[in-house]
């Protein structure tokens, strides 16, 4: 890509960029391509990513702390629904 115009084009248009499984457990890559996924009624929603493998068996956070903390992630969080 030649310009910022360019790669804005790739981004609004394009596919989204996804993860394999080369370097990466599986379901690290299942959860980080579900969340890139573009289609917002196809993307799943905060609740469910929390139930997903990946965040359960690593233990990222405390699912009710970081619901409680979440205004702390500012507008861009606040855009997306909870359930």
């Amino acid at each position: 890509m030649d310009s910022v115009f360019d790669q804005l084009q790739a981004v609004v248009h394009g596919d989204p960029p996804f993860l394999k499984a080369d370097f990466y457990s599986l379901d690290l890559v299942d959860f980080v391509n579900k969340c890139l996924i573009k289609e917002t009624s196809s993307r799943p929603k905060y609740t469910e990513l929390m139930e997903h493998n990946f965040f359960k068996k690593n233990n990222v956070l405390d699912a009710d702390r970081m619901l409680e903390e979440r205004s702390t992630f500012g507008s861009y969080v606040a855009r997306f629904p909870s359930d």
